[in-house]
C-alpha cells in the first residue's frame, strides 16, 4: 500500500513519540528548522544526521557558516540536535525513526526509508517514496545504524557544540 505523505503528515506521526531520528542526504535549511519547529515538545529528543557533501574541508566548512549563520541559520530548541556527518563522500540515507520512551522496543517505532530527504522539494515538487516498515528486527537494524553514526564521534560535526561555542 502505497500513499502520498506531506511533510505535515510526516511530522504528526513522528511527534507522537519521545525519541526523533533522522538521517537525510539533502536538506534545506528552511525545511530544516519547520521539522525541528513542528517536532520542539517537552522530553523529546531529536537527532538529525544530515550529509557533509563533498570531500573536502571547505565544503564542511560552508555547510557549517550556513547552518551557525544567525539569520538564516538553524534554530535549534532544547534537547535538538543536528550533526554533519564527515566519513563519507556522500552519506545519502533517508531515514526517518522515531519511538516512545516507554516502550523501547522496536515493535510501535516509526521506521520510514525511502527517497525523500529533509528538503522542500522531496515533499512539494518531487515524487518520493517512504516505505513505512513493520518488521521489528528491521527497525532494530535501522536504529543501530543510526546509532552507530551518532556514536562515531570522530566523523561528526556537532552543531549544537558549534552554536554554544559561537554564543560564548
Amino acid at each position: 500500500n502505497i500513499q502520498s505523505l506531506t511533510f505535515e503528515q510526516l511530522t504528526d506521526r513522528m511527534k507522537k513519540k519521545k525519541i526523533v531520528k533522522v538521517v537525510s542526504c539533502y536538506y534545506g535549511i528552511d525545511q530544516l528548522n519547520d521539522f525541528l519547529k513542528k517536532l520542539t515538545g517537552k522530553n523529546r529528543s531529536t537527532y538529525v544526521i544530515l550529509c557533509a557533501s563533498g570531500v573536502s574541508k571547505e565544503n564542511w566548512d560552508l555547510q557549517v557558516k550556513a547552518l551557525l549563520d544567525e539569520k538564516n541559520g538553524i534554530h535549534l530548541g532544547q534537547r535538538q540536535n543536528v550533526y554533519l556527518y564527515t566519513k563519507f563522500t556522500l552519506l545519502h540515507s533517508k531515514i526517518y525513526f522515531s519511538k516512545s520512551t516507554r516502550d523501547p522496543s522496536a515493535y510501535k517505532a516509526i521506521c520510514l526509508l525511502g527517497s525523500a530527504n529533509l528538503s522542500q522539494n522531496a515533499f512539494k515538487c518531487n515524487e518520493e517514496v517512504l516505505a513505512d516498515i513493520k518488521d521489528e528486527e528491521t527497525k532494530n537494524a535501522v536504529e543501530n545504524y543510526i546509532d552507530f553514526i551518532l556514536n562515531d564521534k570522530d566523523n561528526l560535526i556537532d552543531i549544537r557544540a558549534l552554536l554554544n561555542q559561537k554564543r560564548r
